[in-house]
């Protein structure tokens, strides 16, 4: 079996299975997804029958994750509201941010410096596009972060 043509060939076939997520996953061995023409063209009539058997089994067994992971609920990007714990002085790119509530968060970008504040209230909220970002009570300038546990 070519090796190096094996990751167009999954992907093909697995793009050739796509159905809704609510569809029922349906096990179409390779052999009948495509046309003599195509599967030709593929080089899939090169396979034995070992191969294309295990190749049938790695594509259903990849259908069946990724209908798993469609259909897995996903969690809200509610705001998290803590405070953080000790002392707030600023942050620079790295600066992990330990809360009240036991998250810890790390700064991705930027550099802030202010006074000393002790346990002051923060936000962090989802990005309209991507990330989260944190806003410190008192202070207009926000941090992108990530989650750092």
């Amino acid at each position: 079996m070519n090796l190096s043509r094996l990751p167009a060939i999954l992907l093909l076939a697995a793009l050739s299975t796509l159905q809704p997520a609510s569809a029922q996953v349906a096990a179409v061995p390779v052999e009948k997804r495509f046309s003599a023409e195509q599967f030709q063209a593929a080089g899939l009539h090169r396979l034995s029958a070992d191969e294309l058997a295990t190749l049938n089994r790695l594509l259903q067994e990849d259908q069946a994750r990724v209908l798993r992971r469609a259909t897995a609920p996903t969690r809200e990007q509610e705001p998290v509201r803590s405070s953080i714990a000790g002392e707030f002085r600023g942050w620079s790119t790295g600066t992990v941010f330990t809360l009240a509530n036991g998250e810890k968060w790390r700064v991705t970008e930027g550099s802030y410096t202010v006074r000393p504040v002790t346990r002051p209230a923060v936000t962090i909220r989802p990005g309209m596009i991507s990330g989260w970002y944190m806003e410190v009570e008192g202070h207009s300038v926000k941090a992108k972060v990530r989650r750092a546990d």
